[in-house]
């Protein structure tokens, strides 16, 4: 056997080993050892087989069976030792689930979870399955509905008695997390934990949020549905507790959070509905909320709803239930600070910064809303004198105030910064940070990816306040304005590039409109329509899930006005009259800046005779607006299309800013003696003084280098 080893080559590699391992062993303070030679040569260092191990292998197996006299018969101290032992398997199947969640696995928990359906087996509540709740809300599925059947078993094998701990995070979360609300799964997880005694913990957060984000008929059935299983869950554990008593003052605010919901939603009518149904159930109203609804519906001029409602007060103020008093209106702060703020801002000359800095802070303390355009100028003027460390300051002022309406108005504010600097992806990225995204183009969200890819791709300019200013946490998104909305709609026009892109941007507009003055009958969330187009389903991926619809208060004059804009400048008047239109057609009135844009249309395309019937009516001139439509835009609309109003009343009037941008058009368009007639008319029609505007007054002494009529009458005040 030895001869064998020594002939073969590997010997030879074994020596070098030899070598190398004996000056190890010389600089060592140890000494060679039998054990040690004994581990050396045992190692195995051959590929091939030994003649020993194929003989080994030729050997065949015994055929005969074992011989079971060998053991040991069974003796009681062998069953002594054997009842000491604990058995390592799980007291119940549901020991394995619990474990796989508590290690955060939690693909192996869906995979044990469903065999454990499979086979029938009951699993039992604990606390710990709340982690696998939340973790579900975070985890990317493939569809919503996906999403919504992991969050709800988990959420439902959550005990009573350990859900008050996880139902703030998973509100944070729900409000915060995620871009657009999932609205069947808020409403499911609403009626879990209702039917588990935590109705009233989630009904000031969610009912808000599903009364303005879903239709009147597929509120009405949640709420139905929300206030039945919070009284099965009553009857079912202590029918005559404490409990018992608090319900129907747990139930005057819910339905109070419906009414005042609807009428901040702009849905008066629906509010009274909610109204009567409160009180067929004999369930009490405070005054607040009576006189909350009473105002809105006095907004829209309902006598007749207004007599009922007062009448049911007086009802309920007969019996024996008692509500708490109106609340009193607290006493307006000083404006001093604020209107400083905005004559500061609007001056050409950079103001004193340390003097806006203190006028700002004086402003948050009170909560105060800025305007958005004197605080973009505020923005402006820092970024251009680098004091970035100041406004960065300023900015955490503003959120630590923990003012939805200041940090709104702060998002405001730097949106329109940034779209007057033509940064439409962060106007979109701010948003976004900010806002639940309804109301807005659908094709937003493609957009945000975008802006996310190119800030960590592309050096960007200084000025880039969303890159500067590092993000503030916020506690949950807010509710977008009218104004951020209308500043998203601005900024996705300056994304379309050719006509047909920006036609189909508007049909967009105009369906999301059409969808809030005709709100959908489905009397559940599942029925609910989806929102998002089948070319928007890569981002959404809604799959016919019901998206947050837009309450009707969130559209007005602003969203129509960049479209107006928009058309004016691409396809001409005509195209841009239309919009006007569609917005009578919608119930929507057009507002002086609308119509000033379309009298700038006019005078740049140099078309008096539109110009002039336009100013005819914005200045009161008796005529009929069918035909008036009818002869502002070409071609002719349909007949259908054309909105049904009376006189020309309704529109406003031109002001100053109406005709200072005509002439400024038509002025720098070389239509001198046009220029000059409005200039005429500027002065018949509003009385103007030639010193009160300094940009008019600028504009007309322009004009009267080339018209001398034009120093003529304004000689006395030159």
């Amino acid at each position: 056997m030895a001869s064998w080893v020594l002939t073969h080559s590997p010997w030879s590699l074994s020596r070098a080993r030899l070598r190398l391992e004996f000056l190890a062993w010389s600089t060592s303070h140890g000494a060679w050892s039998p054990l040690m030679a004994k581990t050396y040569f045992s190692t195995p260092h051959l590929s091939e087989e030994t003649p020993a191990m194929m003989e080994l292998k030729k050997l065949p197996y015994p055929s005969t069976p074992l011989d079971p006299s060998l053991f040991e018969e069974m003796s009681e101290e062998y069953v002594h030792a054997g009842e000491g032992i604990r058995s390592t398997a799980p007291d119940n199947p549901s020991q394995l689930l619990i474990g796989l969640v508590r290690q955060k696995k939690f693909s192996d928990a869906d995979r044990v979870y469903g065999e454990l359906k499979e086979m029938g087996v009951s699993i039992k509540p604990n606390a710990v399955y709340q982690f696998a709740a939340i973790e579900s809300l975070y985890t990317d599925y493939a569809s919503p509905q996906d999403r919504a059947s992991a969050f709800v078993k988990w959420v439902s094998l959550i005990p009573r008695k350990d859900m008050l701990d996880v139902i703030p995070i998973i509100m944070r979360t729900f409000l915060t997390h995620h871009t657009i609300l999932d609205l069947p799964l808020l409403a499911q997880f609403a009626l879990i934990v209702a039917s588990k005694g935590f109705a009233n913990v989630v009904a000031r957060q969610i009912i808000p949020h599903l009364v303005r984000y879903t239709s009147p008929a597929v509120f009405a059935s949640f709420l139905d549905a929300f206030r039945i299983s919070a009284w099965t869950f009553i009857e079912s554990s202590n029918p005559g507790g404490d409990s018992s008593f608090w319900f129907p003052i747990h139930l005057t605010s819910w339905y109070g959070y419906a009414i005042r919901g609807h009428c901040l939603a702009g849905r008066p009518v629906e509010a009274f509905n909610i109204l009567q149904s409160a009180r067929s159930l004999d369930i009490g109203i405070t005054h607040f909320t009576y006189d909350f609804l009473t105002a809105s519906l006095r907004k829209v001029q309902d006598e007749e709803k207004i007599s009922v409602v007062e009448s049911l007060r007086r009802v309920q103020a007969g019996s024996s239930f008692k509500s708490r008093e109106a609340r009193k209106a607290s006493p307006a702060p000083a404006n001093a600070a604020l209107d400083h703020l905005v004559a500061t801002a609007n001056k050409p000359a950079p103001p004193n910064l340390a003097f806006v800095a203190r006028l700002l802070k004086a402003v948050f303390s009170v909560s105060l809303p800025i305007p958005s355009g004197a605080l973009a100028s505020l923005m402006r003027h820092y970024a251009s004198a680098g004091r970035f460390t100041a406004l960065r300051r300023l900015r955490d002022k503003a959120y630590k105030t923990r003012s939805r309406q200041v940090i709104s108005t702060w998002a405001l504010g730097e949106m329109l910064y940034h779209l007057r600097r033509g940064e439409k992806n962060l106007v979109i990225a701010i948003f976004a940070e900010h806002f639940q995204v309804v109301g807005v183009p659908l094709r937003v969200f493609k957009y945000i990816s975008r802006t996310e890819r190119r800030l960590l791709r592309d050096v960007l300019p200084p000025g880039f306040l969303h890159v500067v200013l590092p993000r503030y946490r916020i506690e949950q998104r807010m509710w977008p304005s009218t104004h951020h909305t209308a500043l998203i709609w601005r900024a996705a026009i300056l994304f379309t590039e050719s006509r047909e892109s920006l036609e189909k941007l508007y049909q967009q507009l105009l369906t999301q409109v059409a969808s809030t003055r005709e709100p959908s009958n489905s009397a559940t969330l599942s029925d609910l329509p989806a929102t998002a187009e089948p070319d928007d389903t890569d981002y959404f991926e809604f799959h016919g899930y019901p998206a947050p619809a837009p309450p009707p208060i969130l559209f007005d004059s602003a969203h129509f006005n960049a479209f107006v804009h928009a058309f004016a400048h691409r396809l001409g008047p005509p195209r841009a009259a239309q919009v006007i239109i569609d917005m009578y057609r919608l119930g929507i009135s057009p507002s002086t800046e609308t119509l000033n844009i379309l009298a700038g249309a006019f005078a740049r395309a140099g078309n008096m005779t539109k110009l002039n019937q336009l100013l005819d009516r914005m200045d009161g001139g008796d005529h009929d607006v069918n035909q008036d439509d009818q002869r502002l835009e070409e071609p002719n609309p349909p007949v259908e299309t054309v909105p049904s109003r009376q006189h020309a009343s309704a529109l406003p009037r031109a002001d100053v800013v109406t005709y200072t941008a005509v002439i400024r058009w038509l002025f720098e368009r070389k239509y001198y003696e046009d220029a000059a007639q409005m200039a005429q008319r500027l002065k018949t029609k509003t009385g103007y003084i030639f010193g009160t505007n300094p940009i008019t007054d600028q504009v007309l002494q322009e004009l009267a280098c080339y018209v001398p009529a034009v120093e003529d009458f304004m000689r006395p005040h030159i």
